[in-house]
């Protein structure tokens, strides 16, 4: 998986200079920044790999990958984070469980 975030950095200032390895972005914004993480959007799309993600995700070009487009959302309404993330469709499954109102 190859994951690319975009923060808004005008909510966020100096959240580049945070080491990522053993710590998670969502709790870094609400703990650091006191950003309360509301709700998001996920799309998912079917695409051919291609140049540098094939090569990261070990596939060859053209063979079918997953790329999920994530926009996450504040209590205010802001976007507070927009991210791609890229999945090999050999290594990913998906489930979901929908409750009706």
């Amino acid at each position: 998986m190859l994951v690319d975030n975009h923060v808004a950095h005008s909510l966020c200032p100096g959240i580049e200079r945070v080491d990522f390895t053993n710590t998670a972005l969502y709790a870094v914004i609400e703990k650091e920044y006191g950003i309360t993480i509301d709700w998001a959007m996920r799309l998912f799309k079917a695409i051919a790999a291609e140049g540098e993600i094939a090569q990261i995700l070990e596939v060859t070009e053209g063979e079918p990958i997953m790329l999920v487009e994530h926009l996450v959302y504040d209590t205010l309404g802001r976007c507070i984070d927009v991210a791609n993330l890229w999945l090999r469709s050999d290594k990913m499954s998906l489930s979901m469980i929908l409750k009706r109102k």
